[in-house]
């Protein structure tokens, strides 16, 4: 049995060879699902539009061989055939909808990866860089508040000095007052009140002085710290302005880079959507043909059995005919047999009468044996001739 469907297909796809070469018909309406031989075909009677193709374009169509012009059993093997193209057919785009499928979520995965490490990697350069202008800033404050602190402590030593020689002086001033004032207490009253007026006059005047020229420098040692700290926070600002920039151009480009990524996977995505979709379009016009010829061949079935069923009580009916007929002979036999039965027992009977009464008779005339023996015979014979 193995031998014999080997042998088949082999000649199966010698005969499909040999077809491909040739040029065959096909009606170009959605229904048609055969090639024909001939334009003279009864199944392309009824199609407006026909074309002439060649047998290998044709069975790409998902067209088989047409049981009117090439045979039932050769319609059939090349339906099989073209049945099996149209499954490997559609197993290989199945695949390849597949792979492509799984290149592109691999690409995906690889993009986002990459996409990730570039990320993580601009995130870390900016960190590093906001830690270094961080600690560059820390780093400039720290001189600049040294600094402050430095020019303070110098502007508090010098006013400090300048309040003690200040002080000194007044004392000076308050001693020579002192003096003065032991001097004038010999001269009048009102000499001496002047003179001490006078005096605190002029020590106030010199205190106001000192006391101006410290808040001077005070204010001038405060101005020039809020001046290192403005610039301080001006390159501080500077650096945070940079990294930030850096940080969004590697956010831009990592987005750049994110949204080819996307834009690639996305119309790979696509490809084997649009193969995916050709694949099970395929197959379903395959299961439509399918689903066609399943019922074509269950309405032949249907046609064959009703035929069957038809041919059947047909048959029986002649059966039971034939029957009654076989019936009405075997009675007739039945009554022409008893009839013969009877003839030959009346004729047994009339017979054997007959030869009692000759026996009889040639008894009392007094025959020879020889005629006795003509007269058994006689007596045999009719009886043989009776039982025919």
């Amino acid at each position: 049995m193995r031998k014999f469907i080997l042998l088949m297909l082999l000649l199966l796809s010698i005969g499909v060879d040999s077809i491909s070469a040739q040029n065959v018909y096909i009606a170009t309406s959605n229904g048609a699902v055969a090639y024909h031989k001939t334009k003279d075909c009864g199944y392309l009677k009824n199609s407006s539009n026909v074309k002439s193709v060649s047998t290998s374009e044709a069975e790409k169509l998902g067209r088989h061989a047409c049981s009117s012009c090439y045979g039932k059993e050769e319609a059939k093997a090349s339906a099989k055939a073209v049945k099996n193209k149209i499954d490997k057919k559609a197993m290989k785009a199945k695949e390849k909808a597949d792979e492509a499928a799984e290149k592109a979520a691999e690409k995906e995965a690889e993009a986002n990866k990459k996409l990730a490490e570039k990320k993580a990697k601009a995130d870390k350069k900016a960190a590093e860089e906001k830690a270094k202008a961080d600690k560059k800033a820390a780093e400039e404050k720290a001189k600049a508040d040294k600094k402050i602190a430095e020019e303070k402590a110098e502007a508090a030593e010098k006013a400090a000095e300048k309040k003690a020689k200040a002080d000194e002086k007044m004392e000076k001033a308050h001693k020579k007052a002192a003096k003065k004032d032991a001097e004038i207490a010999k001269k009048t009253a009102e000499e001496k009140a002047e003179a001490a007026e006078k005096a605190k006059a002029k020590a106030d005047k010199e205190k106001a002085k000192v006391n101006k020229k410290v808040a001077e420098e005070k204010a001038e040692a405060a101005e020039k710290a809020a001046k290192a700290k403005a610039k301080a926070d001006k390159e501080k600002a500077k650096v945070d302005k940079k990294v930030a920039e850096e940080k969004a151009e590697a956010a831009e480009k990592a987005a750049e880079k994110k949204a080819k990524a996307d834009e690639k996977a996305a119309k790979a995505k696509e490809k084997a959507e649009k193969e995916k979709a050709k694949a099970e379009k395929e197959k379903a016009k395959l299961a439509e043909e399918k689903a066609e010829k399943a019922k074509e061949k269950a309405e032949k079935a249907a046609e064959k059995k009703a035929k069957a069923e038809k041919d059947k009580a047909k048959a029986e009916k002649e059966k039971a005919k034939a029957d009654k007929e076989k019936a009405k002979a075997a009675k007739e036999k039945a009554e022409k047999k008893a009839k013969a039965e009877k003839k030959a027992k009346a004729e047994k009977k009339e017979a054997k009468e007959k030869a009692e009464k000759k026996a009889k008779k040639e008894k009392q005339e007094g025959l020879s044996s020889s005629s006795k023996k003509d007269t058994k015979n006689t007596a045999k014979q009719a009886t043989k001739d009776s039982k025919k």
